[in-house]
């Protein structure tokens, strides 16, 4: 087959990372399921690797002390990359998803009903500004935004801290991960048309205090168990909590 031979091992991957990526070349083309999962994945991000990002997202957000009376509010949602393990995890209601682009959207829907989540009473908006002006005076006890920091100019970044002063409870917190500061980009690369801002750790302090924040890092996102062969792995997850000294 064509696609196989044109499948080549890329530098520094193992043999067995090879033959995962070879055979899950060879099954989404034959297998529904598959074929499935690498269109979610072209929607959302890294290929081969549906399952172990669901399951990241689960273990870093229950593993930073989201419990199921919690509510989140996921802020670039996609086709329910956390939602689809989080929303069961969670007491009806307490899952809110926002996302820009509608095509994931309509997948997190079909997804919810094939699922059988429509009980969980989840909330999915389509939003340009974080929710803002569709979800209401609602507030929340978390606030998570994966791999999306980076793709925020610094407007848009303004923007997320202040409807995360506005929608955290008092005790509540604000999570994202952003790109490794040590991180070399070209200046022109682009992901589905999204730029790239790779930035200092003190630029996402700055930013937090300015809206009442303080900031902790947590170290790289591989630790939460997001898969060390994406070369996303490096990536710094924050943690933002409300300041009482700012009040």
């Amino acid at each position: 087959m064509k696609y196989l031979s044109a499948l080549k091992k890329e530098k520094e991957e193992t043999w067995q990372e090879y033959c995962f990526r070879l055979r899950y070349s060879v099954l989404r083309r034959i297998h529904p399921e598959y074929r499935e999962q690498y269109r979610l994945e072209k929607l959302v991000g890294p290929s081969n690797s549906w399952e172990e990002l669901l399951q990241y997202q689960f273990n870093l957000l229950t593993g930073v002390g989201i419990k199921p009376e919690h509510s989140l509010l996921d802020i670039g949602c996609g086709a329910l990359t956390t939602g689809l393990k989080l929303i069961p995890y969670l007491n009806r209601g307490c899952y809110v998803g926002v996302d820009l682009r509608p095509q994931p959207l309509i997948e997190a829907y079909r997804l919810i009903a094939k699922h059988s989540l429509v009980d969980k009473n989840p909330t999915l908006v389509k939003s340009a500004n974080f929710g803002q002006e569709e979800i209401g005076p609602r507030q929340f006890d978390f606030i998570w935004m994966s791999q999306l920091s980076y793709h925020l100019d610094d407007g848009l970044m303004s923007k997320l801290f202040e409807q995360a002063q506005m929608r955290l409870h008092p005790k509540g917190r604000l999570l994202f991960d952003i790109m490794d500061p040590e991180r070399k980009l070209a200046p022109d690369i682009k992901w589905s048309g999204f730029t790239f801002h790779v930035r200092p750790l003190n630029y996402y302090a700055a930013v937090g205090r300015r809206f009442g924040f303080s900031m902790q890092s947590r170290g790289q996102i591989v630790n939460f168990g997001y898969p060390k062969r994406i070369d996303l792995h490096t990536n710094l997850l924050l943690d933002f909590r409300k300041d009482p000294e700012s009040n």
